[in-house]
């Protein structure tokens, strides 16, 4: 398709870090990308973006601090400078930012709704002022959710329009996965099967239900073992029922980029026992190593894992998760199975390029709502 040039695309990584890298990457290949971002962030990440995307850091202070006040007038500056068709606040998770939505009335502006609303014991998000959170996402032109089912529900909370709502599928999350493999790493030999719990540990992941239903687990599959691996302000409730049994192992600390990708070779069952949920970047990690799951059915975990076949989605109850995770362990085709089905979703729905197009029509549909159209753009060959 003959363009005149690509839409320039200012994004903002205002939601999870991995989940920010991983658009700008897919997005690069369908947009001039520039990334305003913390240094930390810059540092951990830039040589993932090198050569695709301009990558401004900047000193980027916590929710509370004053300071955000001059991180505000170097964004504004950045915008003038670059003179994006499209803003994308890759998260709504802002307090300071939506001082400076009076100067962006004129710029086409889409938000990201990662969480429609705060999950039970997410101490963090509930840190961020709701009102600022509503305030930018009615300010936006467009709005992107992760499933019907939070789209609905985003609709059901007053927030949007029918045709201002869209559904985007959360990328698949690789960058382990090229560490992994850039590294050479391959499973650790020598071990039981090994079932892995990965991320903040919060009242809403249920990790308890976990415990309880791997008393189940090991009765039936004596050298199963359990590695929990993050840390998070639930832990300490349960920490006393994982010491007691010896099948769990604890990382309790922040997981480094190369022992989280050993962590994913070295497991055969990523489970999700969540008790309530919107979506999961653990999800997306798992579908990157081709990795079955075994999910609890709520939120967009259940619908994705069990439309996708990545693996069983059953009740949050214990005695069903249990009998899910057996029946895998002792079925190698059942898990081979949902191994390729895995594999298939991180190459098709959640893969870079399907993402970067089905946000790119959101960006034109913004845009159009905006009554600022957007330019064509030409898709790189290598990303089809």
């Amino acid at each position: 398709m003959s363009v005149q040039r690509r839409p320039r695309v200012l994004c903002l990584p205002t939601g999870p870090d991995e989940y920010a890298i991983a658009m700008v990457r897919a997005l690069s290949s369908v947009a001039d990308l520039t990334l305003a971002a913390p240094v930390p962030m810059v540092e951990r990440f830039g040589h993932d973006l090198l050569g695709t995307v301009a990558v401004h850091p900047m000193p980027w202070p916590r929710h509370r601090d004053p300071r955000n006040l001059l991180l505000l007038g170097r964004l504004l500056r950045l915008v003038r400078r670059v003179d994006p068709d499209v803003i994308h606040f890759l998260g709504d998770s802002v307090f300071w930012l939506a001082l400076g939505l009076p100067f962006l009335r004129r710029r086409t502006k889409v938000v990201t709704v990662h969480d429609v609303t705060c999950h039970p014991g997410d101490v963090q998000s509930q840190k961020v002022p709701a009102a600022t959170i509503r305030l930018l996402r009615q300010a936006a032109d467009g709005l992107i959710v992760h499933g019907q089912g939070l789209r609905r529900a985003l609709l059901d909370s007053g927030i949007g329009h029918p045709d201002q709502v869209h559904v985007v599928a959360h990328p698949v999350l690789d960058r382990h996965r090229r560490i992994a493999d850039g590294a050479g790493l391959v499973k650790t030999p020598g071990t039981g099967p090994c079932i892995l719990f990965f991320g903040r540990i919060m009242a809403y992941k249920g990790l308890g239900l976990l415990i309880e239903a791997s008393d189940q687990v090991v009765r039936q599959v004596p050298d199963a073992r359990f590695v929990v691996a993050g840390t998070g302000p639930d832990l300490a409730r349960l920490r006393p029922a994982l010491a007691c049994r010896p099948w769990f192992e604890l990382r309790d600390r922040y997981v480094p980029d190369r022992e989280t990708a050993q962590l994913f070779c070295d497991a055969d069952l990523l489970v999700l026992p969540y008790l309530e949920a919107s979506q999961s970047g653990v999800l997306a990690q798992a579908a990157a190593f081709g990795l079955p799951v075994v999910a609890t059915d709520v939120g967009e975990i259940g619908t994705l894992a069990g439309r996708t076949g990545m693996g069983p989605v059953v009740p949050a109850d214990a005695a069903a998760l249990a009998r899910a995770m057996v029946g895998l362990l002792r079925d190698p085709l059942a898990m081979r199975h949902h191994a390729e089905a895995a594999a298939a979703a991180a190459a098709g729905e959640l893969s870079a390029g399907s993402v970067a197009l089905r946000t790119l029509a959101v960006y034109r549909r913004a845009a159009q709502r905006h009554a600022a159209p957007l330019p064509a753009s030409r898709v790189h060959p290598e990303h089809g």
